[in-house]
């Protein structure tokens, strides 16, 4: 709180490979500006391009609000990239070349947005599955802890990309046999619009710009298998909610948590009716399953006003 003001005033910023959404809010959700800019993480982008998003971001703030830009509180972003130390100290430096001295600012995973946009800043664990995976949970303590996210090469289980890779493999291996003939096959030729030999899919795939995203988006194409009573869809949805389940409980193996909230977040959720009774079911834990209640970005928003130790506290609606 600044001064005579009885609100506080924080940044939220929530940003990945893509995008970067920030907005200057209040502790009750309320959005007074609202950037919408380019990549913030140096593994996807320019240096050049990195700074020209935060420029923006903060420039565009200060012209949306430029008597609220004097009395911020906090900023907190929650940026993917900066688990590496070279990225976070690249960030920190901008940020105190654009903001250093006007307001106090913290840069974290953006998982942390991700977890307080379903736990409202209480201690918990998300399982972000999207086109990759990454479990990350923050205790009591705050102490913090990390499971997965090491990228497709390496790891993703329970990704889109995973799910993808799956149906690939599962297709081919049924193609060997001479068993061509199966649901999922099926559907997977006409995504890729093959009329002829399945095996043409082949290099459509290897001479794509971006096979990964090529991949991942099969996932979409296993949940339609699977509506349609494909074994082998459910065996490969089975076993992408089996890893995640790993996932989690490797996280409550680090820190036991009285309230063990977890965030389902990423568009692998977007067919909860499907992932999230097989999740329960691989689950050993007892655990509270829950969709984000607001847009990550307000995430960092309750991060920002965690520091100051504010609460959010949002408008009835």
């Amino acid at each position: 709180m600044n001064g005579g003001n009885f609100m506080s005033y924080v940044i939220g910023i929530d940003g990945g490979g893509t995008k970067t959404e920030a907005v200057l809010s209040d502790e009750t959700g309320q959005v007074y500006a609202r950037v919408l800019a380019g990549p913030s993480n140096l593994n996807s982008g320019s240096r050049e391009s990195i700074e020209g998003t935060f420029l923006k971001i903060f420039s565009e703030i200060k012209n949306q609000q430029p008597e609220l830009f004097q009395h911020i509180d906090y900023c907190f972003a929650g940026l993917s990239g900066t688990e590496n130390h070279v990225n976070k100290e690249f960030i920190e430096a901008l940020f105190k070349r654009l903001v250093g001295g006007q307001f106090p600012y913290l840069i974290e995973h953006d998982a942390v947005n991700a977890l307080y946009s379903g736990t409202f800043g209480e201690p918990g664990i998300v399982q972000i599955a999207g086109t990759g995976s990454i479990g990350f949970g923050i205790d009591q303590h705050l102490n913090k802890k990390r499971v997965g996210g090491w990228g497709y090469l390496i790891g993703d289980e329970g990704s889109g990309y995973a799910i993808g890779r799956d149906a690939l493999q599962v297709i081919f291996q049924h193609y060997d046999r001479n068993q061509k003939e199966t649901i999922l096959a099926n559907l997977i030729g006409k995504y890729f619009e093959i009329s002829g030999d399945l095996k043409d899919i082949v290099p459509t795939i290897y001479q794509a710009e971006s096979p990964r995203n090529h991949i991942s988006a099969l996932s979409k194409v296993v949940f339609e298998a699977f509506d349609m009573g494909d074994t082998d869809a459910k065996s490969i949805l089975q076993r992408a909610a089996k890893d995640l389940s790993k996932s989690i409980e490797m996280i409550l193996e680090h820190f036991p948590l009285s309230n063990k909230q977890v965030v389902l977040v990423g568009g692998l959720f977007n067919r909860n009716d499907v992932i999230l009774p097989m999740l329960e079911h691989f689950l050993n834990e007892e655990c509270e399953l829950i969709l984000p209640k607001v847009e990550p970005v307000i995430g960092s928003v309750i991060a920002a006003l965690q520091q100051i130790n504010q609460k959010y506290i949002p408008l009835q609606k």
